[in-house]
């Protein structure tokens, strides 16, 4: 298992040494960080579902399923927090980047505090989380840009983001750059992750890595 590991991170170090170096500028029409916090406000601030649902899709440069899970389709029980996101808490994290599943007005501005206990070592904002995981903060000019969609749902999104990502359940970290979508619903559940290296339209699935999982909740 640790060599297959090793297979993993090394091949996608290989493969990408020699990706395009443009970066995507963001798609017009972000929204302020002042608009963020007004919908943030909106969304539900009570543990309204008990379970939820994923259905998801990767590819992992073209690489059998028997050797790299390739699609999802399961239930989980709901561990929603509404005051902070815990990181080691399966049951609180998106099957794939290990997004928050529900964002509230506490939880996006939780600050840990300075004194934390061992315990609490794993506590962040959903903010930060989100954040953390789609691009490297204080050290990259790569940002994360907010979106509200006419539904009124959430969209955050990276262009061209040069990053680690971390690809949850199947162990993987590849290091590309990435086009990233999220979408938060009216109620600030998560409705979809999704991700690809910036090659994906131009490339077989031999040289591209993407996936996408869909969210429901009960």
């Amino acid at each position: 298992m640790k060599f297959k590991r090793l297979f993993v991170v090394l091949l996608a170090f290989m493969v990408f040494t020699f990706a395009s170096c443009d970066k995507k500028s963001p798609e017009k029409g972000y929204i302020s960080e002042e608009r963020v916090n007004e919908i943030v406000k909106g969304f539900s601030t009570t543990t309204d579902y008990s379970d939820y649902y994923v259905t998801g899709t990767l590819n992992y440069f073209g690489i059998p399923e028997e050797e790299i899970p390739g699609s999802v389709e399961t239930d989980y029980k709901l561990k929603d927090s509404t005051e902070y996101f815990d990181l080691q808490d399966r049951n609180s994290k998106s099957y794939y980047l290990k997004l928050p599943l529900h964002i509230t007005e506490a939880n996006w501005t939780y600050v840990r505090p300075e004194d934390y206990t061992k315990e609490e070592k794993s506590r962040q904002s959903t903010k930060d989380r989100i954040e953390s995981a789609l691009i490297i903060v204080g050290k990259t000019l790569d940002e994360i840009y907010y979106y509200e969609d006419a539904e009124g749902n959430l969209v955050i999104r990276t262009f061209g983001a040069n990053k680690a990502l971390k690809i949850n359940e199947s162990d993987i970290i590849v290091h590309a750059k990435w086009n990233v979508t999220v979408v938060y619903n009216k109620e600030g559940y998560l409705v979809s992750e999704k991700f690809e290296t910036i090659n994906t339209s131009k490339e077989p699935d031999s040289q591209t890595c993407y996936g996408e999982a869909n969210y429901e909740f009960v």
